[in-house]
């Protein structure tokens, strides 16, 4: 082999097990398990229909009924959450409709062995704010 044949083997062996390694980092990145979601009501309107659907897998936790300054909640089995695209609706009594498709920052750090739950919170005018927080429920 001539040595320009040779630089590009090389170049590409390189290449190769870099990314190798790139790929078995990412593997071993802390995941963030989730293991419910809490839907508050900060604005001045009784807020129906609230659904919050993960857009790559279709899988959808709703609530029908927040009261003004309320909440709802709901557990499920432990998932992990990689930073998809959540899609979010409601409606308020007055018969306003609202989506927003969000992704929700990830903590930093994760602690690996802690469950986190989702926290969603309508405000006035059909603003949304979410964020992850330890599950304060340890059992």
């Amino acid at each position: 082999m001539n040595l320009m044949k040779k630089s590009i083997v090389v170049l590409f062996v390189c290449c190769f097990i870099c990314a190798c390694s790139v790929t078995k980092q990412r593997s071993n990145e802390a995941q963030l398990n989730v293991s419910g979601l809490a839907f508050y009501n900060n604005s001045s309107d009784v807020v129906t229909n609230v659904t919050v659907t993960a857009i790559k897998t279709g899988k959808m936790v709703t609530c029908n009924l927040i009261d003004v300054k309320n909440h709802c909640g709901t557990g499920f089995p432990v998932a992990q959450y990689r930073g998809g695209l959540l899609r979010v609706k409601w409606q308020s009594r007055n018969g306003n409709k609202y989506e927003h498709e969000i992704i929700i920052e990830l903590p930093k750090p994760i602690e690996a062995l802690t469950k986190y739950i989702a926290v969603l919170k309508v405000e006035e005018k059909g603003n949304l704010t979410a964020f992850f927080m330890k599950n304060p429920r340890v059992f």
